[in-house]
């Protein structure tokens, strides 16, 4: 991240919420988020270091897609390693993604998965340290749920101009709808750029915030101008929508999806290199102006990063 100046659709971020009660995934929430890696190979690797670590793992998963390895954090968000490709195109062609609901065949689905083969598959040797093949390049794909994905899938075409890319099947509940979004131009789907939604058709089992539950998921735009043209989309659609927020390395807008979901979209820049060296990122605490202050009572009280 570092060496690449924290450059957009790499960045998680996280909020230290002492003693937060545990959130869980529901309806206007994200089920899990995904980081992209190079090859399948690569993933293998990481599969075999996060069980050595004593980290439950599972997949690899055949997406048709992509290869999937899933595992939780800490706090019991979902997280997933996901393969470059092989991309959305391989049951629609390339310039007419999105057209129909396509089944995935049974071999993906869980009864016709053979979950021993699965499970066994893993690199053969330990992987004491991360290699450069291995490196998590951005976020893959995010993936939410939603109670009615018809008019999820009206908001973010119309709302944030993604397209539809695909319309499925949960591949581990084949009874649930699972359309994808991103930038798409007819011909090519954007990197960092895909949206997922399981649909829960009516259901008002609603997302509980709380550790382990993302907050709220962030779109970039390249500068201020073109965010407040954002703004003023969205206040026409009639979507209820913040003044801008400075938030130090980049500004912000937050609004909501019909769903609930809390939704960003951020200035690429300034960036984090406004306030420390590049090749530096991330050594030092950074506090706000407002908080410089109270700079030795912060400092007392952080708990060390493990």
């Amino acid at each position: 991240m570092g060496r690449n100046g924290g450059r957009p659709g790499t960045i998680l971020t996280f909020f230290e919420w002492a003693h937060a009660r545990r959130g869980h995934w529901g309806v206007g929430g994200v089920h899990h988020l995904a980081l992209r890696v190079g090859s399948p190979e690569a993933q293998l690797n990481w599969k075999r270091r996060l069980m050595d670590a004593g980290v439950p793992v599972s997949g690899p998963l055949d997406r048709g897609y992509f290869t999937s390895l899933y595992f939780a954090d800490p706090d019991g968000q979902v997280l997933e390693i996901a393969t470059a490709g092989p991309g959305y195109a391989i049951d629609e062609p390339p310039d007419a993604l999105g057209r129909r609901l396509i089944a995935p065949p049974a071999e993906r689905l869980p009864g016709g998965r053979n979950e021993e083969a699965i499970a066994r598959r893993t690199h053969p040797e330990p992987i004491p340290v991360i290699t450069p093949d291995m490196t998590l390049d951005g976020i893959h794909h995010i993936t939410g749920i939603t109670d009615d994905i018809e008019l999820a899938s009206d908001f973010y075409e119309r709302a944030l101009g993604l397209r539809l890319v695909k319309k499925t099947l949960n591949q581990d509940d084949e009874r649930t709808k699972h359309y994808f979004w991103a930038r798409y131009d007819g011909g090519s789907v954007g990197q960092h750029s895909a949206l997922t939604l399981f649909g829960w058709e009516g259901s008002r089992h609603i997302a509980r915030p709380g550790a382990g539950q993302t907050h709220h998921i962030a779109f970039r735009t390249e500068s201020p101008e073109e965010q407040a043209e954002w703004r003023e989309h969205l206040l026409t659609l009639g979507t209820d929508v913040t003044t801008v927020r400075d938030r130090t390395y980049f500004e912000s807008i937050y609004f909501h999806a019909p769903d609930g979901l809390l939704l960003e979209i951020a200035t690429d820049g300034p960036g984090f290199g406004i306030d420390e060296p590049v090749n530096e990122l991330g050594a030092a605490l950074k506090l706000p102006s407002w908080l410089e202050p109270q700079r030795p009572m912060i400092e007392r009280t952080l708990a060390p990063l493990r």
